[in-house]
């Protein structure tokens, strides 16, 4: 088995809790499960994808920081969504280094690549 082990301190309220929820929930097995399944659940709902969900593209890790960055510039309507605003920084990145011309056939070049 390919899975890694890692350990997480919970306080015991918080123990207590996934307990009675496993009590109520006896369908998610133990407590590895429940805490997997949440966590999948978790990054599944706040549309986090992950390299394996992928099939093309660029996985990039951003910190808690960073994250909550990207949210405040959405709530404030400074962008759509994250990864719009992403794709528009790279996209600021590089139009600068070329010209209109250069850019438009880049862009155009990828469009009919479509890795």
């Amino acid at each position: 088995m390919d899975d890694e082990r890692i350990s997480l301190r919970m306080g015991p309220s918080e123990v207590q809790s996934m307990d009675s929820y496993l009590e109520e929930h006896p369908e998610l097995g133990n407590r590895s499960l429940l805490i997997r399944t949440a966590l999948r659940e978790y990054i599944k709902r706040d549309g986090i994808s992950t390299p394996s969900d992928s099939k093309s593209g660029i996985f990039v890790r951003f910190n808690e920081v960073e994250l909550i960055a990207l949210l405040l510039l959405k709530q404030r309507g400074m962008c759509l969504n994250e990864e719009e605003f992403i794709r528009k920084c790279v996209t600021d990145i590089i139009t600068p280094k070329v010209s209109a011309e250069e850019s438009a056939d880049i862009f155009r070049q990828a469009q009919q690549m479509k890795l």
